[in-house]
């Protein structure tokens, strides 16, 4: 089970940073403001399921 709380949160921030990249990317042909809106909340999910990986990946310390 501890592998598995490494893994699922690193591949949700992974693949929710490559939807952040389409759509901002498609933000850039547009210039939609709600595909803008998307972009950040799907990137700021990204960074805190990335964080969420650090724990169990490389044991708890006072860096962390």
């Amino acid at each position: 089970m501890g592998v598995l709380n490494a893994v699922l949160p690193l591949g949700s921030s992974l693949l929710s940073l490559v939807f952040a990249g389409m759509v901002f990317d498609q933000w850039r042909q547009t210039r939609r403001a709600f595909q803008l809106v998307w972009a950040i909340g799907l990137l700021w999910y990204g960074i805190s399921a990335g964080t969420e990986f650090l724990v169990p990946a490389f044991r708890w310390s006072e860096p962390l």
